[in-house]
């Protein structure tokens, strides 16, 4: 009977150090997946603004293509006129910036 009793304490220790063993991987788990949800949601954040920064990038582009397109054009007219047109033209385009 004592067999029995040793050998059903060293069941229950075992045990003990078994659970105390999961439990202690589980802790280290969860904190390694903390870790890895603190990164991800960095880089989520990271994506976000590059695609803001993507965005306004083109926005950027655009406007100012179309003003380069204008420039062109003015100067297009410009080329077009005697030099006291150019000056009018020049004169009513300053004073409407005003």
């Amino acid at each position: 009977m004592q067999v029995y009793s040793s050998y059903v304490k060293d069941l229950v220790d075992q045990n003990e150090v078994l659970v105390q063993t999961v439990e202690q991987l589980e802790s280290e788990a969860n904190e390694r997946v903390g870790k890895l949800e603190e990164k991800l949601n960095k880089a989520v954040v990271t994506a976000k603004v590059n695609v803001l920064l993507l965005k306004l990038t083109e926005h950027l582009y655009a406007d100012t293509l179309l003003c380069c397109m204008i420039y062109r054009t003015v100067i297009r007219k410009l080329r077009t006129m005697n030099l006291s047109s150019r000056a009018q033209f020049l004169l009513k385009r300053s004073t409407k910036k005003l």
